[in-house]
């Protein structure tokens, strides 16, 4: 069995789509971020084993690949993708307004499949054809138009897949274009039509392959920050009462002490560096351009606490503020915004220092207003 070009690039398409849906699941995110990769990836694996379906056992049906409107849904992703890395809430709402075109047309092309009323089907055709290009170029423009506000640095790694989404379909509403305007030309030279299929699911397949790295990226990302403890960093998980005795005969003086604390305040409060999610004692005193161990005597003598329960404080104070000022916003996007690995380690250290899970501490913080509307 011989494998023509087209058939390769589905093929590593739906293969690299699986792999993506697997990594997806197995790092458990549940950030809205990873649910829209997870239904990306599962709609072009679907789309992938549609087309290579048609092209391996319906060769006399070409017109199949045409008619089914899957082009109308990469607009949409993209604009649910830019949303989730915006912090946006995606409603069911907004995803079945967003998904309505898609719909409808598949309702419209499983009804050609079964009924095949010639005298309706070219107008379909063309129809499609022009929806796709008005979609593309709607989409690219609305993102980029929505694109202006800086995001967190944290969120830098998914901006970047965003904005090769956006160049992708950017690519892909040209290529849309010119077989709008061209159409009879390029059905008359079979060479033509190769090459425009082949830059069309050239782009699924660059596409597949950016989450792949993302993923990857992610999971490196997340080894490289397992914090490997040093001497300063074990002394900052043992008890207040073991550390405060072991630097009572601190060599820095309580000058030093005070200017140390000022210091490493005004850095907090300042800059927040608590957000970063990879934030450890070494990376906190580096940005102070301090030694590890001053900064552990700073926490233990001054402020009486270890690195993470001082860290985290103001993570929680910080989420504390988007609870009251964002109500919409879902919690694994203020967990991830105020610094937090998880969703889990969110609710954990949030109820340990509040008493109360964030869902309850936004319940008792919601404006009376809105429950009566």
């Amino acid at each position: 069995m011989q494998f023509s070009i087209i058939q390769y690039l589905l093929t590593c398409v739906a293969v690299i789509s699986v792999i993506n849906i697997i990594l997806i699941l197995k790092l458990n995110a549940g950030t809205t971020f990873s649910y829209v990769l997870r239904y990306f990836n599962s709609y072009l694996f679907v789309h992938a084993l549609f087309v290579l379906s048609v092209e391996q056992f319906y060769g006399h049906l070409t017109w199949l690949e045409r008619y089914a409107p899957f082009s109308l849904m990469y607009g949409p992703f993209l604009y649910f993708a830019f949303s989730a890395v915006s912090n946006k809430n995606i409603s069911i709402q907004r995803v079945i307004a967003h998904s309505l075109p898609f719909i409808l047309s598949m309702i419209v092309f499983l009804y050609i499949i079964m009924v095949k009323p010639n005298n309706f089907m070219f107008a379909f055709y063309k129809t499609l054809n022009f929806s796709t290009v008005i979609s593309f170029c709607a989409y690219t423009l609305l993102v980029m138009f929505l694109n202006t506000a800086p995001l967190n640095d944290q969120f830098r790694p998914r901006k970047l897949v965003v904005l090769g989404a956006i160049i992708m379909l950017l690519f892909v509403s040209i290529i849309a274009i010119v077989a709008l305007t061209s159409t009879q030309q390029i059905v008359a030279k079979p060479n033509a039509v190769l090459l425009l299929r082949t830059m069309i699911y050239s782009c699924m397949l660059i596409s597949a392959v950016m989450v792949f790295k993302y993923k990857i990226n992610t999971i490196f990302l997340k080894v490289n920050t397992i914090p490997v403890l040093d001497n300063a960093e074990e002394d900052s998980l043992q008890p207040i009462s073991y550390r405060v005795a072991k630097y009572e005969k601190s060599n820095l003086s309580d000058k030093q002490l005070d200017e140390y604390s000022k210091k490493l305040e005004k850095l907090m409060l300042s800059q927040r560096v608590y957000l970063t999610t990879d934030l450890s004692l070494q990376k906190l005193a580096q940005s102070l351009r301090i030694p590890n161990h001053h900064l552990t005597q700073v926490l233990s003598i001054k402020i009486k606490m270890g690195f993470y329960d001082y860290v985290n404080g103001f993570r929680v104070q910080y989420a504390c503020m988007l609870l009251e000022t964002e109500p919409s916003v879902n919690l694994e996007n203020i967990a991830e915004r105020s610094g937090f690995n998880s969703k889990v380690s969110f609710n954990r250290h949030f109820k340990a220092l509040l008493g109360r899970t964030p869902s309850e501490y936004r319940a008792e913080h919601k404006d009376p207003t809105e429950s009566k509307n």
